[in-house]
């Protein structure tokens, strides 16, 4: 699925992830049945990395990777590197395709960010004798436009992914992505902005239009 996937979203670099030096059964025997599904789209770049190796590049050149193929285990490890990197794991979604089903939520439990900024600007661990929890559903409602998109809804996930997209621009964020909105706040924000035009990309970036709605 992981192939077909790929190409259907319009990527053609795969890179699997493992640990075949250690888990040398489990791991091995992965990496193998990858290497023969690969040989069914010459197309696709197919690359093979260690789970450390990745760690160290991913954070110092992430340009280098498209689609990461790898188990659930490593994957846990590889969302919450790529998804701090991306702005929090609160803002990340996550979706896992099976044959029959499809499962849609967030990298965070429930949209719970464990960190903030400083009035320095300084992004740090919260502390949860600090202060309250800081509750950010940018990866729920992404992971909800992603759901629409695979149940065929495309205009609507596309509006909702949009309209997200469009509120961050206008400012409207909660504390740990430096602003300060509430869970209600900003999801009145982006509620605001269903309305807009949906861009020429699909996903709310760098399209032309302008929204009638502004942040109060």
């Amino acid at each position: 699925m992981a192939f077909e996937y790929a190409i259907n979203h319009g990527h053609f670099r795969i890179t699997t992830l493992h640990k075949t030096n250690v888990m040398r059964l489990s791991d091995g025997m992965f990496v193998k049945a990858c290497r023969e599904v690969s040989a069914c789209y010459p197309e696709v770049e197919y690359k093979e990395e260690k789970l450390d190796s990745f760690c160290l590049h991913a954070t110092t050149n992430p340009g280098r990777y498209d689609v990461l193929l790898t188990t659930s285990l490593y994957g846990a490890f590889v969302s919450a590197v790529c998804g701090t990197m991306s702005g929090g794991l609160a803002t990340v979604p996550a979706a896992a395709y099976g044959p029959k089903a499809a499962v849609f939520s967030t990298v965070s439990d429930y949209g719970y960010s464990n960190h903030c900024r400083t009035e320095d600007d300084c992004i740090v661990v919260r502390m949860p004798y600090e202060r309250e929890p800081i509750v950010n559903p940018t990866g729920m409602i992404r992971a909800a436009a992603w759901m629409l998109d695979h149940a065929g809804m495309v205009v609507a996930g596309r509006r909702i992914a949009g309209a997200l997209e469009t509120a961050i621009r206008q400012g409207v964020r909660t504390l740990d992505m430096g602003g300060d909105a509430s869970c209600a706040q900003f999801t009145d924000a982006v509620i605001d902005n269903m309305e807009c035009p949906i861009p020429s990309d699909g996903g709310g970036g760098g399209g032309d239009e302008e929204c009638c709605h502004t942040p109060s």
